[in-house]
């Protein structure tokens, strides 16, 4: 099962600390003290071939392997 998480920063500290461009435009993600499972989150991502780093907003959660439908999650 998924746990709650918290992300109470301002996106342009996220910004900051994985080292983005923040004139790119950040997305917009207000702080959430008690996310749950299948609510979006600033997540920082160092893509491996190019070594980018991108702030981008992904969906917290837990696809089990037996699952048809990404919904559940």
């Amino acid at each position: 099962m998924c746990g709650r998480v918290i992300q109470a920063a301002d996106p342009t500290l996220y910004t900051r600390v994985v080292g983005g461009e923040p004139e790119r435009g950040l997305p917009n993600s207000p702080p959430h003290y008690n996310g749950a499972p299948s609510q979006d989150f600033l997540v920082g991502r160092l893509n491996p071939k190019t070594g980018e780093k991108s702030l981008d907003l992904l969906r917290w959660g837990l696809i089990p392997s037996w699952a048809k439908d990404r919904k559940i999650a």
